[in-house]
């Protein structure tokens, strides 16, 4: 038994899916998207000249004020922990992982 034919291109055209709502239009538009692309580019130029020590200490603040400032986040790693460690494991080492 053979499947259905395969379709010429002319035939596909406008059928193409469309994407889900929440990325449609989520764009911004504007005067509001230049001025993303611009904060994003000022920090690609200015972060880029920055060492890797510099960035790499910025991120770990950041990331430090992130975890304690996010119970939710915390909250849902530390289940992932208590999956990838086992039951068997204490409850600080889920913690701490």
């Amino acid at each position: 038994m053979r499947g259905p034919e395969p379709r010429s291109l002319a035939d596909m055209r406008g059928s193409e899916p469309r994407a889900p709502a929440h990325v449609r239009g989520s764009r911004p538009r504007g005067a509001s998207g230049v001025l993303h692309l611009l904060a994003l580019w000022l920090l690609v130029r200015v972060a880029g000249r920055l060492p890797a020590r510099v960035l790499d200490t910025a991120a770990t603040g950041v990331a430090a004020v992130v975890w304690a400032c996010s119970a939710h986040l915390r909250a849902i790693t530390i289940d992932h922990m208590r999956h990838a460690l086992g039951v068997a494991a204490p409850p600080r080492a889920h913690a701490r992982a």
